[in-house]
This record gives structure tokens, C-alpha cells and sequence, in this order.
């Protein structure tokens, strides 16, 4: 009989100690647990970051799709635009990165390709459009927001690797598109 009740106690114990863990659990984690999820559903549904590349090394997804689209404009000889948007001095980075972020997702045909590179500053990539057609979504995203600076680069004009068009398109920024090189 001892052995029962001991077995008994045990048991009890057990039930016992997982009935408080489960209670602590519900009182201390599940509020935590709740705003964790709500948050990360907040930026995966509607936040700036969603369905974005980025750009933290030299060999970072954006960099390497980026390669690909030059490569696959020099094999089949069609055109390539690259466009670097970051918001314009003095205005506040954040929201202006907000609004990007809604633009880009909303605005850019399927086959173009757009990466973070920090600091608000964004990277898109448009396959199949010459930099006379750039103009389109220049003109659309300058409609919707007018706090930002714009450089463009074009392939194979401006460079023929990912790294030659970025770095032009950089020296570029806050030029009027049609300016520079590729206005003559």
C-alpha cells in the first residue's frame, strides 16, 4: 500500500508541477509569444521588407540575381536598366523607405527584380527595357513619391557586370533622368 501512495504522490507531483509550468506558460509566455507573432505577420504581410532581396555581401542574393540579368542580356543581346532609389537629403528615411518598399511591391512588372542595400537605398533591376523606357517607371514612382533620388545605368553601355552598373548608377544619383552619358 505505501508503494501506491508513493507511486500516488509522485504522480501528483508531477500533474502538479506541469499544471503550474503550463499555467506560468499561459500567463507570462503566450502574451510574448502573441506579440512576437503579430509583429512578424505585420512585416510579412504589410511591412517594408516583404519579398525583398538584400544585399549584406558581396555575394548576397541581389548581387548574384543581378549578375544573372547581365549575363542574360549579354547572351541574348537585349537590353538591361538598373536604378538605384534611395530617399533624398533631409527627408525622413523611414517613411520614404516605407512608401518604396509599397511602390516597388506594387508598381514593378514581374520579371523586375528589386534589393535592399541599406540605409533606404534600394537596387531594381529591369530586364528587357532600354534606358529611353526607364523613363516609365521613373515617372510613375516620381508621381507617387517625390522625396527620393534616382541614378540609372544601362547594359552594356554603362558596364557589363552587376558592380559596373551599380557603381554608375550610384554616381548618378540625384541627376534628372536623361542626363548624363546616356542622354547623347
Amino acid at each position: 500500500m505505501s508503494r501506491v501512495l508513493r507511486l500516488g504522490s509522485l504522480l501528483l507531483g508531477i500533474a502538479s508541477g506541469a499544471l503550474v509550468l503550463a499555467f506560468a506558460m499561459t500567463v507570462f509566455l503566450e502574451p510574448l509569444l502573441a506579440t512576437v507573432f503579430a509583429v512578424v505577420a505585420a512585416l510579412l504581410l504589410t511591412g517594408a521588407l516583404a519579398s525583398t532581396y538584400w544585399r549584406n555581401s558581396p555575394t548576397s542574393d541581389i548581387t548574384l540575381r543581378g549578375e544573372e540579368e547581365c549575363k542574360r542580356a549579354a547572351r541574348y543581346g537585349r537590353s538591361l536598366t538598373l536604378m538605384v532609389v534611395e530617399p533624398a537629403p533631409k527627408s525622413n528615411v523611414r517613411v520614404v523607405q516605407r512608401q518604396l518598399a509599397k511602390w516597388l511591391r506594387s508598381e514593378l512588372r514581374a520579371v523586375d527584380v528589386y534589393g535592399h542595400l541599406g540605409n533606404g537605398r534600394y537596387v531594381v533591376l529591369l530586364p528587357e527595357t532600354a534606358i529611353a523606357k526607364a523613363d516609365n517607371p521613373v515617372a510613375r514612382l516620381r508621381r507617387r513619391i517625390d522625396r527620393v533620388q534616382m541614378g540609372l545605368s544601362t547594359f552594356p553601355g554603362d558596364g557589363v557586370t552587376f558592380e559596373q552598373l551599380y557603381a554608375a548608377a550610384r554616381n548618378r544619383l540625384g541627376e534628372e533622368p536623361g542626363q548624363g552619358e546616356q542622354a547623347a
